[in-house]
């Protein structure tokens, strides 16, 4: 996962390799990381999601910028 200063917790998951660093600035578009097996899952995956005081928040409610 990733904290920003703002306070939202970005976690990453399901990756088989990450494309990112802490730090780094992501982009509409950008690549996040490759798609890999999580255990118990029978296809590969990748899942993104945006916390925010230990609340879930829809991603694409988080202000850009």
């Amino acid at each position: 996962f990733v904290q920003s200063a703002s306070g939202f917790i970005y976690i990453y998951g399901g990756n088989e390799g990450s494309a990112l660093k802490v730090g780094d600035a992501v982009k509409t578009g950008d690549s996040i990381g490759q798609v890999g097996l999580t255990p118990g899952f029978d296809e590969p995956e990748i899942y993104f999601s945006t916390w925010k005081d230990g609340a879930y928040i829809d991603p694409a409610s988080v202000p850009r910028g």
